[in-house]
């Protein structure tokens, strides 16, 4: 009777075991997945901002080479796709881009669906003011992301901590 008794406990052990792997394996699988679909939603906002920098350069060339002039409602003629706010409105979701505009540069921001908030910052003067104030003076574009509760506003960029030549990989 005993060995039967550490027979049971063994099987019923093993059993044990086997299902808290199992579980620890869905866990694993399941923060994975998360990951892949947060990635794959930064993605479509960093996509979008491409999309709408380059409508912001297009319309820049038709505008006396000056961001200024430009307006939402121009950039979201220029780019129908998607819904261009002014840059101390909101993006609340990756089709939703709050644009700041100076002389030589703008910035723009999007939302993505995993809540990340991504900037592109174009500057085409390294002389010329930016923006917004507080951002990086020079030529090229600058890009980055900021995690936080509050809006997502082109105008909050200078809460990003480390600009980057290229988008990073995640938030």
């Amino acid at each position: 009777m005993a060995l039967v008794g550490l027979i049971a406990v063994v099987v019923i052990g093993g059993i044990v075991v086997v299902a808290m792997l199992g579980r620890t394996t869905v866990q694993t699988q399941g923060a994975i997945v998360n990951s892949s679909v947060g990635a794959a939603q930064d993605r479509a906002a960093q996509s979008n901002l491409n999309t709408e920098a380059t409508a912001m350069r297009s319309l820049y060339i038709s505008s006396n080479e000056s961001y200024t002039t430009i307006t939402p409602s121009q950039a979201m003629t220029a780019e129908p796709t998607l819904q261009v706010v002014t840059g101390s409105q909101p993006s609340t979701g990756p089709s939703t881009i709050s644009l700041a505009v100076g002389d030589q540069s703008f910035v723009i921001a999007a939302r993505s669906a995993s809540g990340t908030c991504w900037f592109n910052f174009v500057n085409d003067s390294a002389t010329a003011a930016p923006a917004v104030s507080g951002l990086p003076y020079g030529n090229g574009d600058l890009f980055g992301s900021a995690q936080s509760a509050g809006s997502c506003t082109a105008d909050a960029a200078t809460s990003v901590r480390n600009w980057s030549q290229q988008f990073p990989i995640s938030g």
